[in-house]
């Protein structure tokens, strides 16, 4: 793990602002279970087999119960507190696999956790922060040690940490193929710095000219990194933030739709690269003049441009996108407070069904005189 990666960075692109068609979805709004209508409710992961965890909260309380399922079928409930532990699923996998963290409230200690015969259980005793994870089984976090926090794996309950240039720091995300991105500091500095580790070797995603790619949230199997971008504008002296993804050292930014004061994603990022993200005003009261964006195909979409006219005025939250371009979350009634857990699908263009129509056809001819 001696090894140093370090990738210098090369400014290949800035997607433009949306000039294309807006694309069509369908909005499903999935049904809140019995009892629980009371709750607060959103879909926080979706794969790419079409299921979901639905997860409900009281209000100022973590997770009380998830759904977890098919988004058409069936989904289990299953119960996240349990005594003084708090559950929280971190990564739903096509496999049926689910990573998940304990938290024990009575001593603050985290643990893996895995879900097994419809209820969660603690996966080993040593204590392990749990961020992500892999379809494998593998979980990917931070052990804390004397008041400092070390970025970690955990594999057959065995905990491995990642040395890097930095004595302190976390793992936000892991992909399947051992890529993982986190963030660490430097000793009596505030600031955070991006990192990253392929099978335990230092990744650096060092600033070059000026230019910062930053926040780390996720990493896709493609080894494309989320994250932000920001340089100081000349004219202004102001730093200009944009969404953007890191794949071997280049850099691609979004510009955005809109300039509220700060934005933050809140899910998603497929294989495509596809994301979401909140632009918002913040008086450090709360935060107003609120809008949520899908980066989809490198366009930028509002997303209330995507939903039926009778969700436009809902704050439309997306928290996860899977490969197929289906786009999760929850919905805000902002006047009522009443949420609700959707799915939206793309809708083919008409082209696209005419083709796949004469595709149809050609088959069933071929079929045909091949029977003849």
């Amino acid at each position: 793990m001696s090894k140093l990666l370090a990738f210098g960075f090369l400014w290949i692109a800035v997607i433009p602002v949306a000039v294309a068609e807006v694309p069509k979805y369908r909005l499903d709004v999935l049904p809140k279970r019995a009892g629980l209508e009371n709750h607060l409710v959103g879909v926080s992961h979706l794969n790419n087999k079409g299921d979901v965890a639905v997860q409900y909260a009281v209000r100022g309380i973590d997770a009380t119960h998830y759904e977890i399922g098919s988004a058409d079928g069936e989904r289990r409930l299953i119960p996240a507190r349990s005594g003084d532990n708090q559950f929280t699923v971190r990564k739903l996998h096509d496999n049926g696999h689910v990573t998940a963290r304990e938290l024990d409230y009575q001593t603050t200690e985290a643990y893996a956790a895995v879900l097994e015969s419809g209820l969660f259980r603690r996966y080993s005793e040593q204590p392990f922060s749990v961020s992500s994870g892999t379809s494998d089984g593998t979980f990917a976090g931070r052990v804390l040690r004397n008041g400092k926090s070390f970025p970690a794996i955990m594999k057959n309950g065995i905990i491995e940490e990642f040395a890097s240039e930095l004595p302190n720091g976390r793992i936000y995300d892991i992909n399947d193929n051992g890529f993982a991105v986190g963030e660490m500091d430097r000793p009596n500095d505030p600031t955070w710095y991006p990192a990253g580790w392929q099978d335990g070797n230092y990744v650096s995603f060092a600033p070059r000219d000026g230019w910062v790619f930053g926040g780390n949230y996720k990493v896709n199997n493609a080894g494309m990194v989320q994250g932000w971008e920001y340089h100081t504008d000349p004219a202004t002296g102001k730093k200009i933030f944009s969404p953007a993804i890191w794949k071997d050292g280049k850099v691609t930014r979004f510009q955005r739709r809109e300039n509220r004061r700060w934005w933050l994603p809140t899910g998603g990022f497929n294989i495509h690269g596809d994301y979401a993200f909140e632009e918002y005003d913040d008086d450090g009261q709360g935060r107003y003049n609120r809008h949520t964006f899908v980066i989809l195909g490198g366009t930028t979409y509002r997303t209330d441009e995507l939903v039926p006219p009778e969700y436009k005025d809902f704050l439309v939250y997306p928290t996860s996108i899977n490969d197929h371009g289906w786009i999760a979350g929850g919905l805000l009634n902002q006047q009522t407070g009443e949420t609700r857990a959707f799915v939206m699908r793309p809708v083919p263009e008409p082209g696209t069904l005419a083709a796949l129509g004469l595709g149809l056809a050609a088959l069933a001819r071929r079929r045909k005189g091949s029977q003849g």
